[in-house]
């Protein structure tokens, strides 16, 4: 038996893949984070420029520690690491770890990606 959860409400095809939803849910997240934005990236810079390889656990880290309040939504820090990436600040890795005590409960415990320094 099969089950139609979602109706077609005159669109052809209202299917997306899962690449093109992560991107439009952090395109979301990072424009409702406006105002964080700016400080998420000098903690990623600053955070890029003492440490060899880290999580964005190190960045949530700076953050709280300098008191910046989080977004209300907090997947805004994967825009912030696609940022530093693309301004040549950080590289992604293949690695991921899960980390014994996450910066944040949002995780839940899920693998993290780790980052490597370009910043000498």
């Amino acid at each position: 038996m099969t089950f139609k959860f979602w109706k077609n409400l005159g669109k052809k095809d209202n299917t997306v893949s899962s690449k093109e939803g992560a991107e439009k849910g952090i395109s979301r997240s990072a424009e409702s984070a406006a105002k964080w934005n700016p400080h998420a990236l000098d903690a990623l810079h600053s955070v890029a420029k003492t440490q060899e390889s880290f999580t964005s656990d190190a960045v949530w880290d700076w953050l709280t520690n300098a008191g910046v309040k989080a977004p209300y939504e907090p997947r805004a820090m994967g825009a912030i690491m696609r940022n530093g990436v693309k301004n040549g600040w950080i590289t992604r890795t293949d690695e991921w770890i899960v980390t014994d005590n996450p910066a944040t409960t949002r995780n839940h415990g899920r693998p993290q990606r780790v980052y490597t320094s370009n910043i000498q």
